[in-house]
């Protein structure tokens, strides 16, 4: 198997009552783990790197360790640049190996976000990759941020990206940042709905989906962390979600585990230098996260299509 578009995941997705995991790597060891879980439960994935990511690694490290951790599996693996932030990374990742790239324009005006993303969506499809586009209208705190139906539409018809990131109460990236108790986030399902039924063929991705890990953050506190959590989706929220369009979850479980795996190991072995004893214990909390992701918060596992 190899290094696949996001096309025919999502195609698979969108009808069945199931979500595919978007999970962060940002070395071997967490590139390894999540194609291992999906490996053993059967279930579609995407591994993912950040701008930031693919430049403390290299576009063509990650493709390369991706590629080989497809073949020793067997799986159908896409590989998705989250979050780029320029046109010429997007093309960078592509010419790279990377199926999927995602532009981020939401700091931008509405028409240039939508020249960019043109722009990307047009190389990418020369090249045979995928792309997500992003829509939202900021609030006043982000986890209010709310993706309008007409500029949804507008949007997708300008830029003819494959899937869209949406925002329908879902914040990013909130670990760490001590939102008020009165501001957490709460999945609008009725716009959800608006959304999906402006755009019936349309993929939708929801970014920072927290759906709770209380087991871990007790772990990670034991281990001298700290998490800050601003609030959780619960699994029936996400279950409705993916009966409107929703084939695709961004979800920083995978560096919550492999942060508390390592932070575990130090504890108990304080005078271990080993890397790969190290990072090999975070992988292995990692491991059994995402598994865990799989078959009981995105009930993808079994749901691997190898066609």
């Amino acid at each position: 198997m190899a290094v696949v578009n996001s096309k025919n995941f999502y195609r698979n997705a969108f009808t069945k009552p199931y979500a595919i995991g978007g999970f962060q790597a940002y070395n071997m060891e967490m590139i390894q783990g999540i194609v291992e879980a999906a490996a053993a439960k059967r279930s579609p994935v995407l591994v993912q790197s950040s701008c930031r990511g693919v430049r403390y690694a290299g576009a063509e490290t990650i493709f390369h360790i991706t590629r080989l951790a497809a073949e020793k599996y067997r799986i159908p693996v896409v590989l998705h640049l989250d979050h780029g932030d320029s046109t010429t990374l997007c093309r960078e990742a592509v010419d790279a190996g990377f199926t999927s790239v995602m532009l981020d324009c939401t700091d931008e005006p509405t028409e240039l976000a939508i020249e960019k993303t043109r722009d990307a969506a047009a190389y990418a499809h020369e090249k045979g990759a995928s792309v997500e586009g992003e829509i939202a209208v900021r609030g006043e705190w982000e986890e209010i941020w709310m993706t309008a139906v007409p500029d949804a539409v507008r949007f997708v018809k300008e830029t003819r990206c494959d899937s869209l990131s949406i925002c329908v109460g879902n914040s990013h990236a909130l670990y760490g940042r001590g939102f008020p108790d009165d501001k957490k986030p709460c999945l609008n399902l009725k716009l959800l709905r608006q959304i999906h039924e402006a755009l019936p063929d349309m993929p939708l991705v929801l970014h920072s989906i927290s759906t709770g890990t209380d087991e871990l953050d007790r772990r990670m506190e034991a281990a001298g962390g700290k998490i800050t959590r601003c609030g959780v989706f619960t699994v029936n929220e996400l279950k409705e979600a993916m009966k409107l369009g929703v084939v695709k979850c961004n979800v920083g479980i995978n560096k919550i585990a492999t942060t508390v795996g390592i932070r575990e190991y130090l504890r108990d072995n304080p005078y271990d230098i080993d890397p790969r004893a190290i990072y090999g214990a975070g992988k292995q909390v990692m491991v059994q996260a995402i598994k865990d992701h799989m078959e009981h918060v995105f009930f993808s596992a079994g749901q691997l299509d190898e066609r």
